[in-house]
Protein backbone atom coordinates (compact mmCIF):
# COMPACT_ATOMS: atom_id res chain seq x y z
CA UNK A 1 0.00 0.00 0.00
CA UNK A 2 1.29 3.08 -1.11
CA UNK A 3 2.42 5.39 2.09
CA UNK A 4 0.53 8.76 1.18
CA UNK A 5 -2.58 6.68 0.51
CA UNK A 6 -2.29 5.24 4.00
CA UNK A 7 -1.89 8.84 5.56
CA UNK A 8 -5.37 9.58 3.51
CA UNK A 9 -7.37 6.81 5.06
CA UNK A 10 -5.78 7.92 8.17
CA UNK A 11 -6.73 11.38 8.26
CA UNK A 12 -10.07 10.13 6.67
CA UNK A 13 -10.94 7.49 9.92
CA UNK A 14 -10.09 10.72 12.06
CA UNK A 15 -12.44 13.10 10.25
CA UNK A 16 -15.02 10.69 10.07
CA UNK A 17 -14.64 10.02 14.18
CA UNK A 18 -14.48 13.54 14.70
CA UNK A 19 -17.66 14.14 12.97
CA UNK A 20 -19.36 11.30 14.89
CA UNK A 21 -17.85 12.47 18.50
CA UNK A 22 -17.05 16.08 18.62
CA UNK A 23 -19.42 18.73 18.42
CA UNK A 24 -16.62 21.33 17.50
CA UNK A 25 -16.60 22.41 13.95
CA UNK A 26 -13.91 24.23 13.87
CA UNK A 27 -11.45 20.72 14.39
CA UNK A 28 -13.76 19.12 11.59
CA UNK A 29 -12.87 21.95 9.12
CA UNK A 30 -9.33 21.53 9.71
CA UNK A 31 -9.12 18.48 9.59
CA UNK A 32 -11.23 18.23 6.59
CA UNK A 33 -9.15 20.96 5.48
CA UNK A 34 -6.05 18.52 5.88
CA UNK A 35 -7.60 15.80 4.26
CA UNK A 36 -8.16 17.92 1.11
CA UNK A 37 -4.91 19.25 1.03
CA UNK A 38 -3.14 16.23 1.48
CA UNK A 39 -5.25 14.34 -0.79
CA UNK A 40 -4.51 16.79 -3.64
CA UNK A 41 -0.75 17.18 -3.15
CA UNK A 42 -0.83 13.08 -3.05
CA UNK A 43 -2.61 13.25 -6.35
CA UNK A 44 -0.55 15.79 -7.92
CA UNK A 45 2.48 13.45 -6.99
CA UNK A 46 0.99 9.73 -8.40
CA UNK A 47 0.53 12.20 -11.81
CA UNK A 48 4.39 12.57 -12.23
CA UNK A 49 5.10 8.43 -12.10
CA UNK A 50 1.66 7.85 -14.10
CA UNK A 51 4.37 6.40 -16.91
CA UNK A 52 7.67 4.60 -16.45
CA UNK A 53 9.47 6.88 -18.54
CA UNK A 54 7.50 10.02 -16.36
CA UNK A 55 9.08 7.78 -13.47
CA UNK A 56 12.34 7.63 -14.55
CA UNK A 57 13.05 10.80 -15.59
CA UNK A 58 11.49 12.97 -12.50
CA UNK A 59 13.53 10.32 -9.91
CA UNK A 60 16.49 12.28 -11.31
CA UNK A 61 14.95 15.82 -11.04
CA UNK A 62 14.16 14.79 -7.62
CA UNK A 63 16.91 13.34 -6.56
CA UNK A 64 19.90 13.88 -8.50
CA UNK A 65 22.55 13.19 -5.79
CA UNK A 66 21.37 9.55 -5.62
CA UNK A 67 23.37 7.55 -8.06
CA UNK A 68 19.76 4.92 -7.64
CA UNK A 69 18.16 7.82 -9.51
CA UNK A 70 20.23 7.31 -12.75
CA UNK A 71 20.03 3.51 -12.52
CA UNK A 72 16.60 4.09 -13.32
CA UNK A 73 16.63 5.92 -15.87
CA UNK A 74 19.12 4.45 -17.63
CA UNK A 75 17.57 1.08 -17.13
CA UNK A 76 14.54 2.97 -18.55
CA UNK A 77 16.79 4.25 -21.75
CA UNK A 78 17.87 0.47 -21.68
CA UNK A 79 15.19 -1.10 -22.29
CA UNK A 80 13.74 1.16 -25.10
CA UNK A 81 16.53 1.02 -26.81
CA UNK A 82 18.11 4.48 -26.18
CA UNK A 83 21.57 3.45 -25.50
CA UNK A 84 23.58 6.69 -25.32
CA UNK A 85 20.94 8.05 -23.51
CA UNK A 86 21.31 5.35 -21.13
CA UNK A 87 25.38 5.21 -21.41
CA UNK A 88 25.34 8.46 -19.92
CA UNK A 89 23.19 7.75 -16.93
CA UNK A 90 25.08 4.57 -15.83
CA UNK A 91 28.09 6.80 -16.15
CA UNK A 92 27.17 9.68 -14.23
CA UNK A 93 25.57 6.78 -11.88
CA UNK A 94 28.97 5.22 -11.49
CA UNK A 95 30.74 8.63 -10.78
CA UNK A 96 28.19 8.55 -7.54
CA UNK A 97 29.27 4.77 -6.62
CA UNK A 98 31.69 2.95 -8.24
CA UNK A 99 30.59 -0.27 -6.65
CA UNK A 100 27.75 -0.93 -8.96
CA UNK A 101 28.33 -4.04 -10.92
CA UNK A 102 24.80 -4.25 -12.77
CA UNK A 103 25.53 -0.48 -13.80
CA UNK A 104 29.16 -2.21 -15.52
CA UNK A 105 27.71 -4.76 -17.09
CA UNK A 106 25.09 -2.92 -18.92
CA UNK A 107 27.66 -0.44 -19.97
CA UNK A 108 29.57 -3.60 -21.18
CA UNK A 109 26.41 -4.69 -23.17
CA UNK A 110 25.71 -1.37 -24.92
CA UNK A 111 30.06 -1.66 -26.09
CA UNK A 112 29.42 -4.90 -27.13
CA UNK A 113 26.19 -3.84 -29.10
CA UNK A 114 28.22 -0.96 -30.58
CA UNK A 115 30.70 -3.53 -31.97
CA UNK A 116 33.54 -2.50 -29.45
CA UNK A 117 34.47 -6.19 -27.65
CA UNK A 118 37.11 -4.97 -26.22
CA UNK A 119 35.79 -2.46 -24.08
CA UNK A 120 32.77 -4.58 -23.42
CA UNK A 121 35.14 -7.63 -21.96
CA UNK A 122 37.13 -4.95 -20.03
CA UNK A 123 33.80 -3.70 -18.28
CA UNK A 124 32.17 -7.36 -18.06
CA UNK A 125 35.47 -8.24 -16.12
CA UNK A 126 35.24 -4.91 -13.99
CA UNK A 127 31.62 -6.23 -12.90
CA UNK A 128 33.49 -9.24 -12.17
CA UNK A 129 35.99 -7.95 -9.95
CA UNK A 130 33.02 -6.27 -7.73
CA UNK A 131 30.71 -9.68 -7.94
CA UNK A 132 32.68 -12.40 -9.34
CA UNK A 133 29.44 -14.22 -9.23
CA UNK A 134 27.36 -11.97 -11.17
CA UNK A 135 25.50 -14.41 -14.03
CA UNK A 136 25.13 -11.70 -16.61
CA UNK A 137 28.86 -10.62 -16.88
CA UNK A 138 29.53 -14.38 -16.97
CA UNK A 139 27.21 -14.98 -19.79
CA UNK A 140 28.21 -11.47 -21.53
CA UNK A 141 32.08 -12.62 -21.37
CA UNK A 142 31.21 -16.20 -22.47
CA UNK A 143 29.03 -14.94 -25.62
CA UNK A 144 32.11 -12.88 -26.54
CA UNK A 145 34.47 -15.93 -26.64
CA UNK A 146 31.78 -17.65 -28.49
CA UNK A 147 31.74 -15.01 -30.97
CA UNK A 148 35.47 -15.05 -31.33
CA UNK A 149 35.00 -19.01 -31.68
CA UNK A 150 37.23 -19.98 -28.50
CA UNK A 151 34.66 -22.75 -27.36
CA UNK A 152 36.76 -23.97 -24.66
CA UNK A 153 36.50 -20.22 -22.98
CA UNK A 154 33.08 -19.23 -23.93
CA UNK A 155 32.25 -23.06 -22.10
CA UNK A 156 33.75 -22.40 -18.80
CA UNK A 157 31.85 -18.66 -18.91
CA UNK A 158 28.57 -20.55 -19.40
CA UNK A 159 29.17 -23.70 -16.77
CA UNK A 160 30.36 -20.71 -14.64
CA UNK A 161 27.31 -18.87 -15.27
CA UNK A 162 24.99 -21.37 -14.67
CA UNK A 163 26.76 -22.47 -11.66
CA UNK A 164 25.51 -18.90 -10.02
CA UNK A 165 22.12 -19.07 -11.77
CA UNK A 166 20.88 -22.26 -12.64
CA UNK A 167 18.00 -20.52 -13.75
CA UNK A 168 19.48 -18.54 -16.52
CA UNK A 169 18.22 -20.13 -19.78
CA UNK A 170 20.23 -18.36 -22.41
CA UNK A 171 23.27 -19.76 -20.35
CA UNK A 172 22.45 -23.12 -21.44
CA UNK A 173 21.37 -22.24 -24.91
CA UNK A 174 24.86 -20.97 -25.86
CA UNK A 175 25.97 -24.39 -23.84
CA UNK A 176 24.25 -25.96 -26.19
CA UNK A 177 25.73 -23.65 -28.92
CA UNK A 178 29.14 -24.20 -27.90
CA UNK A 179 29.26 -28.15 -27.83
CA UNK A 180 27.29 -27.98 -31.10
CA UNK A 181 30.68 -26.39 -32.60
CA UNK A 182 32.79 -28.60 -30.02
CA UNK A 183 31.21 -31.82 -31.91
CA UNK A 184 30.23 -33.19 -28.63
CA UNK A 185 26.56 -33.68 -28.25
CA UNK A 186 25.26 -35.08 -24.87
Amino acid sequence: LYIPTMGIIIIGGILITRIKTDSNYLSKILIGTILCLFTILTVNRLDKYASPELFAVTSVIETPICYNSYIIRGSYYFDNSKLMDAKSDYYKALELNDDLYNAINRLGVIHFTGGDLISAETLFRNALNINSNYDESLYNIGCIYLDRGDYDVAEDYFLKCIKSNHNFIPAYNNLALVYYHQREYY
